[in-house]
C-alpha cells in the first residue's frame, strides 16, 4: 500500500462525520482536561515562592496531563480502526499501562526539552522519531519503556518525508489553534489526531509487511 495522504484525509472526514459520540465531544473532555492542566501550572507556580515544594504537585500534574494525552491518542486510533467507542474511552490510558505511558512520554518531552536547548534543530530530531511512542505502548502489551521509544524511531525509518508531509499540510490548522489562544483546537485538534492515527497504522502496516 503506498501513502496516499488525500485518501488518508478523506477518510478522517467520514469518521468526523460518522463517528458515535462524535470525537468533538471527547474532544471537549480533552480541551477541559488541558486547561485544568494549565491552571494547575499556574497556580502552583504563584502558590509559593520555593519551587522545591510544587515539585510534588508538578509530577502529579504531570502524570494526568500525560494519560490524557495518550487517551487521545488511542480513542483516535479505534476511530480510525472503525472500532467501537464510548465516552471514557477519553480516560483509555488510566485503564491500562499508566504508569508505562507516564515514563514513555516523560522521556519523549525530556528529549525534546534537551534537544530544544542544545540547539533548535536538534528538537526535530526527537519530535519525529519518538512521535508514535504512545501509539506503540497501546499496541505492544510486552514492550518496554525503550523499546516503545525505539519501535516509534523505528517505524519512522524511511518514512519522515510522509510525516513532514501531513505537518506542513496541517499547518494552518495549527496556526488557526495558535491564533485562538487554543480556541478552534476543540475542532481541530480530532481532526488531526486521527489523521496521525490513520498515518501510524500505515507506519505499523508497512513495517509488519516488511517484515514478514
Amino acid at each position: 500500500m503506498d501513502f496516499d495522504l488525500l485518501s488518508m484525509k478523506l477518510r478522517v472526514k467520514d469518521f468526523m462525520k460518522n463517528t458515535k459520540p462524535s470525537p468533538w465531544v471527547v474532544s471537549f473532555i480533552q480541551g477541559a482536561l488541558a486547561f485544568a492542566y494549565v491552571m494547575g501550572i499556574y497556580f502552583i507556580i504563584n502558590w509559593n515562592t520555593d519551587i522545591s515544594r510544587g515539585i510534588p504537585y508538578f509530577i502529579l500534574l504531570e502524570l494526568l496531563y500525560l494519560n490524557f494525552r495518550a487517551s487521545a491518542h488511542w480513542y483516535c486510533l479505534k476511530v480510525s480502526r472503525e472500532e467501537k467507542t464510548v465516552v471514557s474511552d477519553a480516560f483509555a490510558a488510566f485503564k491500562k499501562r499508566a504508569f508505562k505511558v507516564f515514563v514513555v512520554g516523560l522521556l519523549k518531552d525530556m528529549a525534546l526539552f534537551i534537544g530544544f536547548c542544545l540547539c533548535f534543530v536538534g528538537f526535530v530530531f526527537p519530535f519525529y522519531w519518538f512521535r508514535f511512542a504512545t501509539y506503540v505502548v497501546n499496541d505492544y502489551e510486552d514492550i518496554g519503556v525503550f523499546g516503545a521509544l525505539g519501535k516509534s524511531k523505528q517505524l519512522l525509518k524511511g518514512h519522515a518525508m510522509e510525516l513532514f508531509k501531513i505537518d506542513l499540510s496541517n499547518l494552518g490548522w495549527f496556526a488557526l489553534g495558535f491564533f485562538t489562544s487554543g480556541l478552534a483546537c476543540f475542532c481541530v485538534k480530532p481532526y488531526t489526531t486521527i489523521l496521525y492515527a490513520e498515518y501510524y497504522d500505515y507506519l505499523k502496516g508497512q513495517s509488519e509487511l516488511f517484515d514478514n
